[in-house]
């Protein structure tokens, strides 16, 4: 099974593992992360995630990366730094 999915919390290392998973798949990424995260965990992933920095405070911000994503599924592994 393959199709889009889009991860938050991507650079946490569930979220790193689930990206290296899926894209081993062959699923095609998009991860949304707020700047200043770390982005070590996906360093080696970067070529094949499409990765937006969004605004967690600005809903606008998050629509902008989900509709240019277009998701087939979402996990959310985000909380709080």
């Amino acid at each position: 099974m393959s199709g889009r999915a889009l991860i938050t919390g991507a650079t946490g290392s569930i979220g790193a593992a689930l990206a290296r998973r899926l894209l081993h798949d062959g699923w095609t990424v998009s991860v949304l992360t707020r700047a200043g995260s770390p982005q070590e965990r996906l360093s080696p992933l970067r070529e094949r995630l499409a990765v937006s920095i969004v605004d967690w405070a600005e809903p606008a911000s998050i629509d902008r990366a989900i509709a240019q994503a277009t998701p087939s599924v979402v996990f959310h592994l985000a909380g709080p730094p």
